[in-house]
């Protein structure tokens, strides 16, 4: 519970995204203290006799809301098919069912979520249907640990009654029924954090749209909100240049959070029966500035028609400040996050040499406007199971003129010499940051992981590296295994000099000749 928490123990991730919203822990409702909590994956636990949040963990691109393992799942699975389970019926009415029997090792891998042991063993069962009265019952998730030493397993769960003044959920013991349906409530098996090597549940849970609208409600109806945050300052926005892209906002339905920036998040939606990804602004932080930029990348990708650039659908708007973007869903999500989760042995070179094809036609395509990408990295390269590869975030990119663009804004380890000493753009930067890309695709670590400090053996920091990449003294790694006419590609990419880099054409040229033999041909 939020009240047996000292203040000091909130951690600061969960003040920074109050204060977002123009919001403080201390000062929301019991019942949105909880909320938050639970929104971001932090539940109460008993640990040495010390109530302490615990962070639970999450799949990839997963809310607090999916993290539930139903009794149907469980029944079908290794663990519960065909075992005797508890079925507790309140007032002759429809029965609910508590665990009783399982092979609960068997259970680990189908669990939603993962968390740390805390001291207290619950002695009921760990998973359990909610009979409980939605209307009235105001629920107060709470971890306990669950262990059966015959089977040889101990795990947590979370759960949903609220606490007594002992200080006990007054759960049923294992192999009961409880008194009455309000004493039915949900039980969230999870497995202990870090147990498996192969388990899926490593990531911090996203953000809802349902706990951020209701924040954004909160803000709203502050008395002081209108004061500190008027919207004046945005009526200098002219949205009248996008106004032929503009699409019924109550056509796009937004499902859950995809992921997001500092100024702006991405959403999972739906437009018209399609699968969407919706790119809007962060509650608050919507400036004069942040909202042009955004409108500018609306022009800009509104322009483009090609297999290889993430596909614009349109853009809705009430006001300036709720501006978004519509693009097409890619269902892999971004090159780094798939890297991260694929061994190299995984992703085969064949499969990568398409996406590098789409990579660069991607580059030829801009470039022959010409317009420089400018912060080209493996999160703004998005993958999808039948579409391919495409490039996306052309919140920076800039037509090229004859003068000297400054600015510098792509992230520090993907960009060229002329950048970080002179703030120099032209092409030849975005032929720098593919041939990063070509050392990311070949190790799936970062650019320049494996360097480390000489004087403290750790890696080298952003700082290091842009230095000694100004100096040409450092270059990134290449796996053996990488076909040599790729590494030679990549080489020729990072060269320090941008005027002695090939074009996007003539990489597209390149590719071409060598993707009408094998790879295995040019590994030895």
């Amino acid at each position: 519970s939020p009240s047996t928490l000292s203040a000091n123990a909130i951690p600061a991730v969960v003040k920074a995204r109050l204060a977002k919203a123009g919001l403080a822990f201390q000062n929301l409702s019991p019942l949105l203290q909880q909320a938050v909590l639970w929104d971001m994956g932090l539940i109460v636990g008993d640990v040495n006799g010390v109530d302490t949040l615990m962070q639970v963990l999450v799949g990839a691109n997963t809310t607090m809301s999916s993290i539930a393992y139903t009794f149907a799942e469980f029944s079908a699975s290794p663990a519960g098919k065909g075992m005797e389970q508890t079925s507790c019926a309140f007032n002759g009415g429809t029965p609910f069912l508590r665990q009783k029997i399982m092979a609960g090792l068997a259970l680990l891998p189908s669990l939603k979520c993962a968390v740390e042991l805390v001291s207290v063993d619950g002695q009921s069962a760990l998973l359990a249907q909610d009979a409980t009265n939605a209307a009235t019952f105001v629920p107060e998730p709470r971890l306990y640990k669950h262990q059966d030493a015959t089977q040889g397993w101990t795990m947590p769960a979370i759960h949903f009654l609220p606490r007594t003044a002992q200080g006990k959920p007054m759960e049923a013991p294992w192999g009961e029924c409880p008194k009455n349906a309000d004493h039915q409530a949900l039980i969230i098996p999870c497995e202990p954090k870090f147990f498996r090597a192969e388990s899926a549940n490593t990531f911090l849970p996203l953000p809802s749209p349902v706990m951020t609208a209701w924040l954004e409600d909160t803000t709203a109806n502050t008395d002081d909100y209108h004061h500190r945050h008027h919207t004046s300052s945005l009526g200098g926005i002219n949205l009248y240049a996008i106004s032929l892209y503009r699409i019924e906002e109550a056509d796009v339905f937004i499902h859950r959070q995809l992921g997001s920036g500092a100024f702006a998040d991405v959403m999972l939606g739906d437009y018209k029966g399609r699968e969407v990804a919706v790119k809007r602004l962060l509650p608050g932080r919507a400036t004069v500035r942040e909202v042009q930029a955004l409108v500018d990348e609306i022009t800009l990708l509104a322009g483009f028609s090609s297999p290889y650039i993430v596909e614009f659908v349109g853009a809705t708007w009430d006001k300036p400040i709720d501006l978004a973007c519509v693009l097409e869903f890619m269902d892999l999500g971004d090159l780094r996050h798939y890297l991260s989760h694929q061994r190299p042995r995984e992703f085969l070179w064949q499969d990568k040499l398409a996406c590098i094809h789409n990579i660069v036609e991607g580059l030829v395509y801009l470039h022959s406007f010409p317009i420089i990408h400018r912060d080209l990295k493996s999160r703004n390269i998005l993958l999808d199971s039948t579409k391919g590869t495409k490039l996306t975030d052309f919140g920076v990119s800039r037509e090229q003129s004859q003068e000297t663009m400054t600015n510098g804004v792509g992230t520090g380890r993907w960009m060229a010499p002329e950048i970080l000493k002179y703030n120099h753009y032209s092409v030849a930067a975005d032929i720098f940051s593919f041939g990063m890309i070509l050392s990311e695709l070949s190790t799936h670590q970062l650019p320049y992981t494996d360097r480390l400090n000489p004087y403290d053996g750790k890696p080298l920091i952003d700082t290091a590296v842009m230095a000694m990449v100004i100096s040409d003294e450092i270059k990134p790694t290449f796996a053996p295994d990488m076909p040599m006419f790729l590494k030679d590609m990549a080489m020729h990419c990072i060269a320090h000099e941008a005027t002695e880099r090939p074009t996007a054409a003539v990489l597209s040229y390149t590719l071409r000749q060598h993707m009408t033999g094998t790879i295995e041909e040019e590994t030895s």
